[in-house]
């Protein structure tokens, strides 16, 4: 997932954020966040931005993709009923990694990784773990850390964004607040000073002196114009949304006479789908308005915005708490690095299918996401010499959707079917009951699933002949060495029709190659926005596969 385009990167996180934060309000969130403290200040008024402000307030953005990483916790929801986090942000790759609390409702920790697009989920609390949530920096519990090393089972994916019961996902609007507060160049001040954004007060984090300063939650791209007009059809809900995520910033406690942003700063929550759009220079237009905490260097400490008038969120970043992440598979793995392959790659690019051949075959096991949170988990037997893969496909959530898989040349043949075993039943698969659709009629007269595209892929690895190597030449990209288990591979790419227009490292499939030049894992980039994958163990004893159903 790591490519290494950063103009189309940030052009592409900054399209996700914004179509993140325009989704609408996190109404129905339930859990939520504690009021702050009165700050230890003299009472100040609110006032314009001026230069040095603009300075500051712009640069910031800039600061945390050149520090890269920092830690983060907070909360986030109603004030009473706190969902706390902590975890790291990359802001390079872009990734966040965060576990989750709520120990006032007994809920189980919940890890989250996310990068631009998707998010990916684990419920349960990961062994290693503290028992009980351990008192941080902000007073509160705070959620144990994640683990350094991230569980690799039971990872759920799902896009960054996406209505969950007809209703955006609070933690959305989070993970989109932090990917966008890091740029890889600092905001335009001349557009800033355009906007309704202001300095509010002196103040302190964890003893740190801050100004705060309220800005918009997305980069200002040019004048007097609305984000939101440039979210991609695909990243936009299909209907208008309600207000921007980001409404405001947490009111001002007693005592001080510093004022709230104006209205401008912030959407109405009472807004509706046929109110006007807000004024192109308010901070409503730009996703909303966010408390930024700066210290001497312009450097964040803090974020605290309102999310609707009831949900509210503040994330504390610690500067110093920089570890190098580790990507979970289902979001791309190790950081990539891709390029063009060189000309022995290439050529053994072109003997990979014919060295499939010879190798024969092997166990294989399956790992797909799928839509709606989903997990379906297959496992049985790939045949390159016969053109045969027998699997048992299992949905972890559904059992009743599992099914036995036979996947030929010209077809694949699927039955609903119940056993306890992971591997399908063998020499004979079970009679009737079977649906068969040949690969042609796959996306015309049925839908396509991601499964049958890594199956048909799968099979097509093998044949007698060599393939060009100045066509994989021109197209292929090494992504990075990794290894399966004690073996190490090569990861690559090569894009095909579908992967058009797209910058290096995200075409739709990926191939772990050894050193023989044999597959032994293929990765397929899937609709969730998660990768799914087939791992082929090529010394397994292959048994003799069934080569019909009835």
């Amino acid at each position: 997932m790591e490519a290494t385009r950063p103009n189309g990167r940030r052009r592409s996180l900054s399209l996700i954020v914004v179509a993140v934060l325009a989704l609408g309000a996190l109404a129905g969130m339930s859990q939520g966040l504690r009021s702050c403290s009165t700050p230890e200040t003299k009472p100040e008024s609110s006032r314009p931005l001026n230069g040095t402000d603009l300075q500051k307030l712009g640069s910031m953005r800039l600061h945390n993709f050149q520090d890269a990483r920092a830690g983060i916790h907070g909360t986030i929801g109603k004030t009473g009923s706190e969902i706390t986090f902590a975890g790291w942000v990359d802001w390079q790759r872009p990734l966040i990694y965060l576990s989750t609390s709520n120990t006032r409702s007994g809920s189980p920790n919940i890890l989250l990784q996310a990068s631009p697009g998707v998010v990916a989920y684990r419920i349960g609390k990961p062994p290693g773990t503290a028992a009980t949530p351990s008192p941080g920096p902000s007073g509160a519990g705070d959620p144990a850390l994640p683990p350094a090393t991230p569980p690799s089972d039971n990872w759920r994916v799902r896009p960054l964004g996406q209505l969950i019961k007809d209703k955006p996902d609070p933690v959305d609007s989070l993970l989109a607040l932090i990917f966008s507060v890091a740029a890889n160049q600092p905001d335009r001040t001349d557009l800033l000073e355009q906007l309704d954004a202001r300095w509010l007060r002196h103040d302190n984090v964890l003893g740190t002196p801050v100004e705060v300063m309220i800005g918009p939650a997305v980069i200002p791209l040019r004048p007097w114009a609305s984000p939101s007009a440039t979210i991609p059809p695909s990243s936009a809900s299909t209907q208008p949304p309600a207000s921007p995520a980001v409404q405001g910033v947490r009111q001002v406690q007693p005592g001080s006479s510093a004022a709230a942003p104006s209205a401008t700063a912030s959407a109405s929550p009472s807004a509706s789908p046929s109110a006007s759009p807000p004024a192109p220079n308010s901070l409503a237009a730009h996703g909303g308005a966010v408390a930024y905490y700066l210290d001497g260097a312009a450097r964040l400490l803090r974020m605290e915005a309102l999310l609707t008038q009831e949900i509210s969120v503040q994330v504390d970043l610690q500067r110093d708490d920089r570890p190098v992440l580790t990507t979970i598979d289902v979001l791309g793995g190790g950081m990539i690095k891709p390029r063009a392959v060189t000309t022995v790659e290439a050529k053994a690019l072109a003997r990979m299918r014919q060295r499939n051949l010879n190798a024969g075959g092997g166990h294989v096991t399956v790992t797909m996401p799928v839509g709606g949170g989903g997990l379906i988990e297959a496992s049985g037997w790939l045949d390159w010499r016969t053109g045969l893969a027998y699997l048992y496909a299992r949905n972890l959530d559904e059992p009743t959707s599992n099914v036995l898989v036979l996947a030929g040349r010209k077809g694949i043949s699927i039955k609903q079917f119940q056993q306890q075993k992971t591997d399908p039943p063998l020499p004979q698969p079970p009679r009737g009951g079977w649906v068969t659709n040949e690969w042609s009629d796959l996306g015309i007269k049925v839908a396509v699933t991601d499964i049958d595209v890594l199956l048909h892929e799968a099979l097509s690895l093998a044949v007698s002949s060599r393939d060009d190597p100045v066509s994989l030449g021109k197209a292929a990209h090494r992504l990075r060495a990794d290894m399966i288990g004690k073996v190490p591979v090569a990861v690559f790419e090569i894009p095909g029709q579908q992967d058009i227009g797209l910058p290096s490292g995200y075409a739709r499939l990926r191939y772990w190659v050894d050193s023989t030049g044999v597959v032994h894992r293929i990765e397929i980039r899937t609709k969730t926005g998660g990768l799914g994958r087939l791992d082929l163990d090529v010394k397994s004893k292959l048994p003799a596969l069934p080569r019909t159903v009835s």
